[in-house]
């Protein structure tokens, strides 16, 4: 029993040396390369969700004068709204609360830097504020994909009804 308790001292030490030299080789450019990414995929998001968002609108015009020139007092029916929900959609997208889904990688970047926030000594040259910017910027990443949420239900809302108004017709 003393030799296992010995051998597992030795094991932990062992381990434990390693570990801690792990930490201390973090990369020095982490939070530089992590913020870079994170601009690259906000800059992504907001490209694709303006796309799709025009796109459909141009859809919807489209739909709109084909029926205008078929019935114009339908047209005026389905179509009345569409600037209001619209202009609902503008005000979501300006306030766009918490993002409610789970993504993996991001989660683990987060509680990453909730860490480092915390031990600062891991990341030598590096200064509490710029892990509180990159973690601010995770927050903003956060907002953009609620954001891009929003868009994608808005879109899937107004194609429902939109053919459900046009099959009534």
């Amino acid at each position: 029993m003393h030799r296992f308790i010995i051998a597992f001292t030795g094991f932990v030490l062992c381990f434990g040396a390693s570990a801690q030299d792990a930490t201390q080789t973090f990369p020095a450019g982490y939070l530089a390369q992590l913020t870079d990414r994170i601009g690259g995929l906000e800059g992504k998001l907001d490209r694709h969700t303006e796309k799709a968002l025009s796109s459909f609108r141009k859809q919807e015009e489209r739909i709109r004068r084909k029926l205008d020139r078929l019935d114009s007092a339908k047209a005026r029916q389905i179509f009345a709204s569409a600037q209001d929900k619209y202009h609902s959609l503008k005000q979501k997208l300006d306030h766009p609360g918490n993002f409610n889904g789970y993504i993996p990688h991001l989660d683990t970047i987060r509680t990453t830097l909730k860490f480092l926030e915390q031990e600062k000594q891991l990341l030598p040259g590096t200064s509490g504020q710029q892990i509180s910017a990159t973690l601010s910027r995770v927050k903003e990443l956060e907002e953009q994909l609620q954001k891009a949420e929003t868009v994608k239900t808005f879109i899937r809302e107004r194609k429902e009804e939109l053919k459900r108004q046009l099959e009534g017709s």
